[in-house]
């Protein structure tokens, strides 16, 4: 049930986003990972189809879940 809450709030989300970037296409959005809190990040990764293949980075998801909150941090991190 939670992660279906997440799914809604992550779509509520990026409407707000769609929404005002077609309202004025030259808005800059510089802080997008705002949108992104670590249990989203977890739902999204737990949707994930384990039997697919490896990413493009070459590491599968079992070594992706060990490092999880490592990888989520560094999604999260705002650039200097």
């Amino acid at each position: 049930m939670r992660q279906r809450s997440i799914v809604i709030e992550l779509n509520t989300k990026l409407a707000r986003i769609e929404q005002r970037s077609r309202k004025d296409p030259q808005a800059t959005f510089n802080n997008l990972g705002r949108a992104l809190d670590m249990d989203l990040l977890r739902a999204c990764f737990h949707s994930l189809d384990a039997k697919k293949a490896v990413g493009v980075d070459g590491e599968s998801i079992l070594c992706f879940e060990e490092l999880f909150d490592e990888i989520a941090m560094r999604v999260r991190k705002p650039y200097a």
